[in-house]
């Protein structure tokens, strides 16, 4: 039987305005941020989308994105599986000119961070887990901008759809599930513009 996931990127934070990695400190929501979750929660209401299990990180940017987006239609749970890469050292510093380009290997391993094998297999396990449970059959998780664009990137020989870009606030990647292989089935980006124009951030 097919299962549907969809993997979101948390809504836009303090530190995606300042350029800073948030890895697994956290920071709080912008007022645009919090708008954006609010619109992006309307899509599954629109597409009358019959969401059975909502997770999210449970790193405070993610659980709020997912508060506002869906905490009206249904409970969610707090999974520390779902959580950004660990940058160890380089938590809360400036990403500019940062001499290593995602994804970035095993880079932060040397720091106190992940490696890169280290976070795939966590995410992979902890989906993989969630879309197994009985009665999952469509199930939103709520998770960062790292986690949504490498977990996109593994799945690639198995998808129909090829995504060649870093997950945006609030973006919504669609996958479907069978047999423990996810394949991705699109990428949904909610409509923002009646927030006025997007600022530069990461």
């Amino acid at each position: 039987m097919t299962k549907r996931l969809y993997l979101m990127r948390h809504a836009e934070t303090q530190f995606n305005l300042r350029y800073l990695f948030q890895g697994w400190c956290d920071s709080s929501l912008t007022q645009r941020g919090r708008a954006q979750a609010r619109i992006a929660g309307q899509y599954f209401v629109e597409e009358q989308i019959p969401l059975d299990h909502v997770y999210s990180s449970d790193l405070r940017r993610a659980s709020e994105t997912c508060e506002l987006a869906v905490g009206e239609v249904l409970p969610h749970d707090q999974l520390a599986g779902l959580r950004e890469w660990n940058f160890g050292a380089f938590e809360g510093t400036s990403g500019v000119n940062f001499p290593v380009q995602f994804p970035y290997g095993d880079f932060f391993g040397a720091f106190g961070g992940e490696t890169q094998e280290e976070l795939e297999a966590r995410v992979i396990a902890t989906l993989q887990d969630i879309m197994e449970r009985p009665a999952h059959s469509n199930v939103l998780a709520v998770s960062s901008g790292d986690v949504c664009t490498l977990f996109c990137n593994l799945q690639a020989d198995h998808s129909p759809v090829q995504i060649d870009k870093r997950a945006p606030n609030c973006g919504i990647y669609v996958y479907d599930y069978d047999e423990g292989i996810f394949s991705c089935q699109g990428l949904i980006e909610p409509d923002f513009s009646s927030l006025g124009p997007a600022p530069d951030h990461i």
